[in-house]
């Protein structure tokens, strides 16, 4: 409970503009056919925050949280992933994020971010010996089961949303590398 809070306070009490931006996205997904029926975003954008995530970097304070007190092998592994989000803080200021002008650097700012740590996360994951490789697949599928039950009232386009630096953020990040990497 104690994780669950400290990842959704920021959006407990919504200014009066991020109301009013997300009553136009609401308006937008309902016109493309996205949502349908009485959707709260707010509530729906933190439920698969607070749902989906079992540890996080947070940058204004530098600190790792973790849901839970259980170090089996796939938190250890998210926290290669939050630790690779410490060190990118340390050299590219990842609190800048929510500064950055328009939503499109937004994006890819987070896209660069999230597949550092995703490939570095899958690095350190093949390096794992068959035992707890089988271990990490195994606390892994359940972890996601148990997300999934978590977010079944979210809409599916506030899932891909979310979901979408995890899965094109490594291959982008790979891309990079290979035509030289950041400058």
């Amino acid at each position: 409970d104690a994780f669950k809070q400290q990842l959704t306070a920021p959006a407990a009490n919504p200014t009066d503009e991020e109301r009013k931006q997300v009553a136009q996205q609401t308006g937008a997904l309902r016109a493309l056919g996205l949502v349908q029926g009485d959707v709260d975003l707010l509530q729906e954008e933190t439920n698969l925050s607070s749902e989906g995530t079992s540890a996080y970097y947070d940058p204004p304070t530098k600190t790792v949280y973790v849901r839970g007190t259980e170090l089996n092998e796939a938190v250890k592994g998210t926290l290669v992933h939050e630790l690779t989000h410490a060190w990118q803080d340390q050299y590219y200021d990842l609190g800048r994020l929510p500064r950055l002008d328009t939503q499109q650097k937004r994006d890819a700012f987070r896209t660069l971010a999230e597949g550092d740590a995703v490939n570095t996360e899958k690095a350190w994951v093949d390096a794992l010996n068959p035992t707890e490789r089988s271990a990490y697949d195994e606390q892994s599928k359940k972890d996601g089961e148990a997300a999934t039950k978590g977010i079944k009232t979210v809409p599916d386009i506030l899932v891909a949303g979310f979901g979408a630096p995890y899965a094109f953020g490594p291959y982008f990040m790979q891309g990079v590398e290979a035509s030289g990497g950041l400058s």
